[in-house]
């Protein structure tokens, strides 16, 4: 498998690896206040639609790692403000 493919197929991995422990571990506690839920979701389907557009190309691949840290951000916060450790998965 080419580097490009694996970054690609990695960085989905990653994305739903994030998604499961936001869906099932962080939303549960109900501490996270509703503007950062909706930033969170709005940053998960702006990078899931990357995945989306059909393009898989070098520049989507970077606007996905871009987004992806910017989500990673967010979802690091409301791991802390939900008393979790910061375990989501950047790379």
């Amino acid at each position: 498998m080419d580097p490009f493919e694996r970054e690609w197929r990695r960085s989905r991995i990653m994305l739903d690896l994030n998604k499961h422990v936001w869906i099932h571990n962080v939303l549960p506690r109900n501490m996270v206040p509703d503007d950062l839920k909706a930033t969170i979701e709005h940053w998960f389907t702006m990078v899931y639609g990357h995945f989306e557009n059909g393009v898989k190309d070098a520049t989507t691949l970077e606007m996905i790692i871009e987004d992806n840290h910017t989500l990673v951000g967010f979802l690091t916060l409301a791991n802390v403000m939900s008393n979790m450790e910061a375990n989501v998965c950047l790379r």
